[in-house]
């Protein structure tokens, strides 16, 4: 039985672990945001951009804003990446589902910083105006290794039984961050 506890124990670290990623080899440039179409029932005017934040520092961020029209009691986001290989976007091995909703979230891919650049807060979302403002990722806390490359990311978002809220995709590149 002790065993057991070890067992379990090890994996709970391990897997904890695995959503915690370290790394500052690259950053990630961004270059577009296209293709929005959106449920008109569920979410009207959606504006996604890729604005100059700092021209000094060549930072770019990302800015969002709609209005949603129906109280959404899940928010599920579910991103496919493609790599851009042989002059054709090719599909890059990553797998990740996100539960907006989940009251056990973790940091994944730093995404929790979101909450800091914008009006959500937690489900249920209610009818109104939400936005983004000036969000950059947190790079650092991005998966080591990913080769260097354009990208691009389709983003595809669903509320109860998978019902189509709307859908996008992001394009940017990851480049060898310069080591002073």
């Amino acid at each position: 039985m002790k065993t057991f506890h070890v067992i379990i124990s090890a994996s709970l670290i391990i897997a904890s672990a695995y959503t915690q990623f370290q790394q500052n080899s690259y950053t990630i440039v961004h270059d577009r945001v296209d293709n929005i179409k959106c449920n008109k029932s569920i979410l009207r005017r959606p504006d996604f951009k890729v604005l100059q934040y700092n021209d000094s520092l060549q930072t770019k961020v990302l800015n969002g804003s709609g209005t949603i029209r129906t109280t959404l009691t899940e928010l599920t986001l579910v991103p496919t990446v493609y790599r851009f290989v042989s002059n054709a976007y090719r599909l890059f091995p990553i797998n990740v589902t996100i539960d907006s909703c989940s009251p056990n979230k973790k940091n994944v891919l730093g995404l929790l910083s979101i909450l800091n650049h914008t009006n959500y807060r937690k489900c249920p979302v209610t009818p109104g105006y939400y936005y983004l403002k000036y969000y950059m990722l947190e790079e650092d806390k991005f998966p080591p290794h990913i080769p260097y490359g354009q990208y691009k990311l389709s983003v595809d978002t669903y509320t109860t039984n998978r019902a189509f809220i709307c859908s996008g995709d992001w394009y940017g590149s990851i480049v060898r961050k310069n080591q002073d």
